[in-house]
């Protein structure tokens, strides 16, 4: 019986919608706005490519926070790409980020996506050991027993040669060719 587990891991989707969704969440609470529709599909293109690159292969935690991190640039890319930033209050000395077009993000920011990241990357991990169990529990709840082998002695009167001396299509033997079978 093939005991490999059937299902395939949930890392690529977890990561894929932590990149989209807490560069999205960490942008927002960091007074960067809320994303447009245009916007809105350009996060969802880098978080699809940050997600099958995280479930291509096996990895650690440090793999998957890079992942989550470039992720998180890419997020933040594309909610600066298309408009920019409209962090400074008015009245206020612009910021670095606003001098150089809105791409450089201010330091809640930068705290934000980056504490999402770590807390994902300690918690991704988590959850696809936890799905293995549950879907392990699963599978063992759901699969149909085996109906077991009878080892049960012959019947008085029936002979072990004639049992074993015949094969299933009529054959004398088990090295005689097969009887014939008019058509």
């Amino acid at each position: 019986m093939d005991r490999r587990p059937t299902t395939g891991s949930p890392r690529g989707f977890l990561v894929g919608a932590s990149a989209g969704a807490l560069a999205v969440a960490a942008h927002g609470l960091a007074g960067g706005g809320y994303p447009s529709s245009a916007e809105l599909a350009l996060v969802l293109i880098a978080a699809s490519v940050t997600g099958l690159a995280a479930g291509a292969r096996p990895m650690g935690r440090r793999p998957v926070l890079a992942l989550l991190l470039a992720g998180q640039v890419a997020g933040h890319l594309a909610l600066t790409g298309l408009y920019g930033h409209e962090h400074a209050a008015a009245g206020s000395a612009p910021m670095v980020g606003e001098l150089l077009g809105g791409f450089l993000p201010s330091a809640p920011m930068v705290l934000a996506h980056f504490t999402s990241s770590i807390v994902c990357a300690a918690l991704i991990p988590l959850a696809e050991r936890l799905y293995r169990a549950v879907s392990a529990a699963l599978r063992i709840t759901v699969a149909t027993p085996a109906t077991p082998v009878s080892h049960r002695p012959p019947k008085a009167g029936v002979s072990i040669a004639r049992l074993l001396g015949r094969s299933p299509i009529g054959a004398a033997g088990p090295r005689a060719p097969p009887l014939a079978r008019p058509a």
